[in-house]
């Protein structure tokens, strides 16, 4: 039960993080794919390929280019995600926050006032604002 509450929970804050920033979450799920491939062809393919280059007297050249070739992908993997964590990252994370922040409050706003005699509901309230901020870090990574 609390596995599939937990699931329920990611979706619900996943939903918000794409209603306020949508192309970031996408370029996030595109980048985080483009630089699993990259690790796949760095530790796998490309030693995969070097070794049959070795073993069938292939000309070496042959090696040095996907060597040259994975190290461009690699390149352009830590320059991009360079600027992902440097420029979008601290643009629109804070903006997601402020998105999902709101809504917790426009939701807070609609309950009704006796909710906030109750020290447990209060509580809860107070953590869940604390620690949205957290929790869409935990989600991002």
């Amino acid at each position: 039960m609390e596995k599939n509450n937990n699931l329920k929970n990611l979706d619900f804050l996943f939903k918000l993080c794409f209603k306020a920033a949508p192309g970031y979450i996408i370029s996030l799920f595109v980048f985080s794919c483009f630089a699993r491939c990259v690790v796949f062809l760095e530790h796998v393919y490309s030693i995969k390929y070097v070794l049959e280059v070795a073993e069938f007297n292939k000309p070496f050249n042959l090696a040095i280019n996907i060597m040259v070739i994975v190290l461009l992908l690699l390149i352009a993997k830590l320059f991009i995600g360079a600027i992902f964590d440097n420029y979008y990252t601290l643009y629109l994370l804070p903006k997601v926050n402020m998105q999902v922040k709101l809504k917790i409050y426009s939701h807070a706003k609609d309950m009704d006032i006796k909710n906030y005699d109750d020290p447990n509901y209060y509580n809860d309230f107070s953590l869940s604002v604390n620690e949205v901020e957290k929790s869409i870090e935990r989600l991002i990574n």
